[in-house]
């Protein structure tokens, strides 16, 4: 599989824009940034919202922003997404998401994935074929 890199410049101009969309939503109560890669995320989006990062999720409300730092297939979010009604946020989504499309959530993203391996700046090119080998195992399943 092809991969690519997602540099830190990158990364500190999409999250700007990522949070201007979600004010246009109106702002969460909280945000649940699915660990690893997810809570990067949250918790720079959480500054620039004002609003508090969750780490349980008992915590997810209606009013819960879900987090994650790629949305592949949907699997991990959609376990969640039926909690929440403000919208899911990921800096990269498979365009086709049907896990995410069966629950009618809001997906705002930075980037379309293209089918590519993204390594983020906070992992290594070891971390992510780790997670990338996880993924492709519990799709075979």
């Amino acid at each position: 599989m092809e991969k690519t890199h997602y540099s830190d410049a990158q990364f500190r101009r999409d999250i700007p824009k990522l949070a201007c969309r979600i004010k246009r939503l109106g702002t969460p109560k909280n945000i649940y940034g699915f660990p690893r890669g997810g809570l990067v995320v949250a918790v720079n989006l959480s500054h620039l919202l004002n609003c508090p990062v969750i780490l349980r999720k008992k915590q997810i409300s209606w009013r819960t922003l879900l987090v994650d730092d790629i949305c592949d297939d949907g699997k991990t979010i959609a376990r969640l997404a039926k909690r929440t009604g403000v919208a899911i946020v990921t800096l990269f989504a498979n365009e086709k998401r049907k896990k995410i499309r069966a629950w009618n959530c809001r997906l705002i993203y930075a980037r379309p994935k293209n089918g590519k391996l993204i390594v983020f700046p906070w992992e290594t090119n070891e971390s992510a074929k780790i997670d990338y080998k996880k993924k492709a195992k519990k799709k075979k399943k």
